[in-house]
C-alpha cells in the first residue's frame, strides 16, 4: 500500500500527520526516516501480525513477539526524535504486553487470539502513523493492520 493512501485512511481517524496536516512541506529527517523505513521492513515479515488467527502457533507467537521486542528496542536507542522513539516505545510495549499474555494463560487459543487483536491493533496505529509520516510505503500484508477512519480495510 502506497504511503499515501495510508495518510488518507488514517487521516480520517483524528491523527495528524506533517504530511497531511498543517506542515504540508515538511520533510523528515533522513535518519529517522531510515529507522522508520527499517522498522517497517523487518515487521513485513513478522506473520503473526497479519496471519488468519486459526494459523497462529502459541510458541511461534512468543517468540516472533520477543524478537519483535528486541528489534524495537534496539532501534528506540538509535531513534534522534522523541517523536518516533514515542511510536517505537508503544510498538514495544504492545509486544512486551502480548508476550506477558501468553505467559500468564500458556497455550490458551481464547487468551492468543485476544492478544493478538491487541497487538495487531496497536501495532497497526504506530505502523500507518509512521508510514504516513516518514513517506514509506507498506507491502500488503502488513497494510491489513493498519486501522482506516471508516473501519474498513
Amino acid at each position: 500500500m502506497k504511503f499515501s493512501e495510508i495518510g488518507q485512511r488514517i487521516n480520517g481517524i483524528g491523527i495528524s500527520t506533517p504530511i497531511f496536516g498543517f506542515s504540508v512541506n515538511w520533510n523528515p529527517p533522513e535518519p529517522a526516516k531510515n529507522i522508520a523505513r527499517e522498522v517497517i521492513i523487518f515487521l513485513e515479515n513478522r506473520r503473526v501480525l497479519y496471519n488468519p488467527y486459526h494459523l497462529e502457533e502459541y510458541t511461534h507467537c512468543l517468540y516472533s513477539a520477543n524478537e519483535m521486542r528486541d528489534f524495537l528496542t534496539d532501534r528506540i536507542t538509535k531513534a534522534p526524535s522523541d517523536d518516533l522513539e514515542r511510536h517505537l516505545r508503544a510498538m514495544r510495549s504492545a509486544c512486551i504486553k502480548f508476550v506477558q499474555l501468553l505467559v500468564q494463560h500458556p497455550r490458551t487459543k481464547q487468551f492468543l487470539g485476544q492478544g493478538l487483536g491487541e497487538l495487531r491493533a496497536t501495532l497497526g496505529l504506530h505502523i500507518g502513523i509512521l508510514a504516513a509520516q516518514y513517506g514509506i510505503d507498506v507491502e500488503d500484508d502488513l497494510a491489513t493492520i493498519i486501522p482506516s477512519a471508516d473501519g474498513s480495510e
